[in-house]
């Protein structure tokens, strides 16, 4: 009888610990509000002559794909050379949600006068878990010409 009295009272010290235990939340927790409200950043931007388009922000991530907008966002964006010489860029991108997706990336490397230094580079896909983090990459093939870069994102197809 004392050995059941002192089970049942393990049990509940059990229980009332993991009703005390702290909710641990995601990991990923995404806000779109501020991009409502982002301007046309500083910097280089393929400028459009007859004034018909908002420039395209230069050595960014383009999303030309509205399905995935406020399904991922774009973490961070770095360049560097390779030990080659060529360029490396890299976007680090988060799922904003509960299930897995599948985004498309490809690169286009342009010179000072951004034209391009190479055909643009074939669309890589880029598996991403639910509430995860993954990166895209891309190394371009010109060895010294490449000043600017743009990264176009989509959802998989």
């Amino acid at each position: 009888m004392m050995i059941r009295v002192f089970q049942i009272g393990a049990i509940g010290a059990v229980a009332a610990l993991v009703a005390c235990a702290p909710v641990v939340p995601p990991t990923v927790e995404c806000d779109f509000t501020p991009l409502a409200w982002q301007s046309l950043r500083e910097g280089p931007a393929l400028a459009e002559p007859t004034g018909a388009m908002r420039p395209v922000p230069l050595n960014t991530v383009s999303m030309t794909d509205m399905a995935i907008s406020n399904k991922v966002l774009v973490q961070s964006v770095h360049a560097g050379p390779t030990p080659t010489g060529a360029t490396e860029v890299m976007a680090r991108v988060v799922n904003c949600t509960d299930f897995p997706l599948q985004v498309e990336g490809r690169t286009h490397f342009l010179d000072q006068a951004q034209r391009p230094t190479e055909p643009v580079s074939a669309w890589q896909r880029v598996h991403l878990a639910a509430r995860s983090i993954g990166v895209y990459r891309e190394t371009s093939t010109d060895d010294a010409n490449v000043r600017n870069f743009l990264i176009e994102l989509r959802e998989g197809r």
